[in-house]
């Protein structure tokens, strides 16, 4: 194992969280996508979905820090410009469509949102966790995203936290597992 400079760590988790939040823009960007599109498409089940949807769009900016490194405007913005794609939405005429890079944006982001969540939260993001693999799965099908890569995204959040589950329940001893 490589050894780095206090310097040189600070750099590379500094580029490692810009990245994070870029994914976490995009993911924005595409679950708006969906929820415009679902809105559009499944009629009053779809306008449903909307506030659920919002508030994942809110907690997502949040967990990855857009709001700390945004101007303070950024998350009335953020969350106003889901609004306008919401109304948007619903006066459009023709059929709104999602990019394939922003639908595997959005799908990308909700399972990195999901494994980072495992380790920082544990089990009591259960609940949460699954609604993420639900969505995943959900947003896929709506989509017709028929990848082999999907299931995966989704055995390996269930995975994990099945892991992480077991180790909270392990005896600990002396503080060491």
């Amino acid at each position: 194992m490589p050894w780095y400079s206090l310097d040189v760590f600070a750099a590379m988790a500094e580029e490692r969280a810009q990245d994070d939040q870029a994914l976490a823009r995009r993911c924005i960007e595409g679950l708006t996508g969906y929820a415009a599109e679902l809105r559009q498409r499944a009629g009053p089940g779809g306008q449903a979905r909307t506030p659920a949807l919002r508030k994942l769009v809110d907690s997502i900016a949040s967990y990855w820090g857009l709001w700390d490194v945004e101007p303070p405007a950024m998350r009335e913005g953020l969350l106003a410009a889901f609004d306008r794609r919401m109304k948007n939405a619903d006066t459009a005429t023709a059929p709104l469509q999602t990019s394939a890079a922003l639908t595997a944006d959005a799908l990308y982001g909700l399972y990195r949102y999901g494994m980072d969540l495992i380790p920082n939260m544990g089990s009591d993001a259960a609940e949460e966790l699954h609604s993420i693999s639900s969505l995943i799965q959900e947003a896929a099908s709506f989509w017709d995203v028929g990848s082999p890569v999907v299931d995966q995204l989704r055995a390996n959040i269930d995975a994990a936290l099945d892991h992480q589950t077991e180790r909270e329940r392990a005896p600990q001893l002396g503080g060491y597992q």
